[in-house]
C-alpha cells in the first residue's frame, strides 16, 4: 500500500459517512479484503502520519479546544480525528497546526469530543477479521493474532522506513 491509496480508503470512509464508528467498520471491511501485509502497511502509513503531526503547536491548539491539559492518549486520538478528516485537512493542520480552529465540528464546537480512537486499531481489527476473529469477541486466538500482526508491522517497517505520508 502507498500513500496514494493510504488516503484513498481515508477519503473514500469519509464519504461512506461521517460517524466514526460506522468509518472504522467500513475501513476495517475494507481493509480485510486485502493482504496481510498491506493491511500492516496501512498500520505503518498510519503511525507515519500520527508522528508527523506531533508539534508542540498542535499540543497548544489541542488544549485550547479541550479547555485544559490535553494527556498523550487524548492527543494521540485528536491526531487521529485529523487524519481521518482527509489528506487536505492533514496537510493544511500538519503546515499550521491553527487550521484545525477551522474544522467543521470544532468551529462550530459541534463536536465536543473531535478524537477518533478507533482509528488506530482498524488495521489489527481487519488482520483479525482476515483471520476470522471479530475483534470484539472473545476467542482465544486473538492474543496470538495480535502478537502475530505487532510482528509483521515490526517487520514491514524496518523494511520500508518511516515514509512521510503527505
Amino acid at each position: 500500500m502507498d500513500n496514494d491509496e493510504f488516503w484513498g480508503l481515508i477519503e473514500t470512509s469519509l464519504e461512506h459517512s461521517a460517524d466514526c464508528d460506522e468509518r472504522t467498520s467500513y475501513l476495517r471491511d475494507q481493509l480485510a479484503t486485502l493482504s496481510v501485509e498491506e493491511i500492516a502497511h496501512f498500520d505503518i502509513l498510519l503511525s507515519a502520519a500520527c508522528a508527523a503531526l506531533d508539534s508542540a503547536e498542535l499540543v497548544e491548539v489541542a488544549q485550547q479546544i479541550y479547555r485544559g491539559v490535553v494527556g498523550d492518549d487524548l492527543f494521540n486520538d485528536f491526531k487521529l480525528w485529523i487524519i481521518g478528516s482527509g489528506r487536505d485537512t492533514f496537510a493544511r493542520v500538519l503546515g499550521d497546526p491553527a487550521q484545525v480552529t477551522t474544522l467543521p465540528g470544532v468551529e462550530a464546537q459541534d463536536d465536543p469530543d473531535p478524537s477518533w480512537e478507533e482509528l488506530g486499531y482498524v488495521a489489527s481489527y481487519a488482520f483479525l477479521r482476515r483471520h476470522g476473529v471479530d475483534h470484539e469477541a472473545d476467542d482465544d486466538r486473538r492474543g496470538n493474532l495480535d502478537a502475530e500482526f505487532e510482528a509483521l508491522v515490526n517487520n514491514l517497517q524496518n523494511e520500508v522506513g518511516r515514509q512521510f505520508v503527505n
